[in-house]
């Protein structure tokens, strides 16, 4: 049910942001800012209200009598706006955009996926603050370079005239993977009483983008 209750409450602060945005003059065409800045924080803060003890083994949130968790929760947030994903995924969104003008761009997406990988098999051996830093730079590097290579590679794949329908038919796939995400991920803690399962299958499928983007040629 608490599940249920942040997926709720999220999307309307979510969606919000991404309508406010585009009523701006600012410039977040995949609307990263809205979808998942706002969307992360707002979820995050939920945990503070929702979380159960029975289910996470640490505490209790403001809902089941610990309000104190939701402000342990805003300070988390407000440490982590800044942290080691968004920094390195921000670099990274720039440093990959001169990689299409040098090499073809599925050798650059390729890239991105290896970083997904590398970045994803590390968390498996997260024992330490500094192994989630580097767990996190990496997978960061990844998720930049993957917002950026991807509308340069419908562009150049199927160019200006279909790129509208391409960007509609892609975003509208990964939304519903990204929401499937942590379904499957959940499903998968309960049946293996762990998270290790789950981010082997997400670093498999990292693997698997890597094969795709070599294979990839235009139509």
């Amino acid at each position: 049910m608490s599940a249920i209750g942040i997926g709720a409450l999220a999307p309307p602060a979510r969606d919000y942001a991404i309508r406010y945005r585009a009523g701006t003059r600012l410039d977040d065409s995949l609307d990263v800012v809205g979808a998942h800045g706002v969307g992360g924080i707002v979820g995050a803060l939920l945990t503070g209200v929702f979380a159960q003890k029975i289910w996470n083994g640490v505490g209790d949130g403001a809902l089941f009598g610990n309000p104190r968790q939701l402000g342990v929760q805003a300070v988390a947030v407000a440490a982590t706006i800044v942290g080691t994903f968004s920094f390195m995924s921000g670099i990274a969104s720039l440093c990959f955009g001169f990689l299409p003008r040098r090499v073809p761009i599925r050798y650059a997406l390729a890239l991105a996926g290896v970083a997904l990988g590398i970045g994803t098999f590390a968390m498996l051996g997260i024992a330490t603050p500094r192994d989630g830093y580097i767990a996190a730079a990496v997978f960061g590097i990844g998720i930049g370079g993957l917002l950026t290579l991807l509308p340069i590679a419908w562009a150049d794949y199927f160019g200006r005239a279909s790129y509208g329908a391409v960007r509609g038919i892609a975003l509208s796939v990964q939304v519903l993977a990204q929401a499937s995400g942590p379904l499957v991920s959940g499903i998968l803690r309960d049946w293996s009483g762990g998270y290790e399962l789950s981010l082997q299958c997400f670093a498999a499928l990292s693997v698997l983008s890597v094969v795709a983007a070599l294979l990839a040629r235009p139509p």
